[in-house]
Order: structure tokens, then sequence, then C-alpha cells
């Protein structure tokens, strides 16, 4: 298997990765997320964990998965998002 990466290879992956720019740090530069925190925990309504469960995520995080996801997908072409079905 020479010439794969290995499993401990993280290292240098995520440093070439930094060399392409990431898109995520240059995004929570510009964004103060914390911003919205008060607002999307009012908008929630997460209750006081009084019934049991887990905790909640965080609401500040899914939001930022929210808004990374919509990037996402708004850079898709339409050809390219839809399934080709061969009918």
């Amino acid at each position: 298997m020479r010439g794969q990466p290995g499993f401990f290879d993280v290292d240098e992956r995520l440093k070439r990765l930094s060399g392409l720019g990431d898109h995520l740090k240059a995004f929570a530069a510009a964004v103060d997320f914390e911003k919205f925190r008060a607002d999307l925990v009012a908008a929630l309504g997460y209750s006081d964990g009084a019934q049991g469960g887990g905790p909640p995520f965080d609401v500040v995080m899914m939001f930022k998965v929210l808004v990374q996801d919509r990037r996402r997908i708004r850079h898709l072409s339409f050809g390219a998002a839809l399934p080709t079905s061969g009918v």
C-alpha cells in the first residue's frame, strides 16, 4: 500500500487543506454568529430538561451548519443537484 495516505497522515492532510484556503475560517471571521444566539434560543424554545433526555445541540453551531449547507447547495449547478434517472 505504498503511496497511499495512511491513517496517521492527518497532519499532512490538514496542512494541505489549509494551504488551499479554509472557507470555514474565512466565514467565521466575517460573521459574528454569537449575535444570533438570543434570537435563536427564543425562536427554538428549548425545554429546561426536566423530562430527561440528552442536552440539545448548541443553537449557534446548528445555525452555522444550516448556513454552510445552504451555501453548498447554492453553489451546485441545477444539473448536478438532480439525480439522473435514465428515463
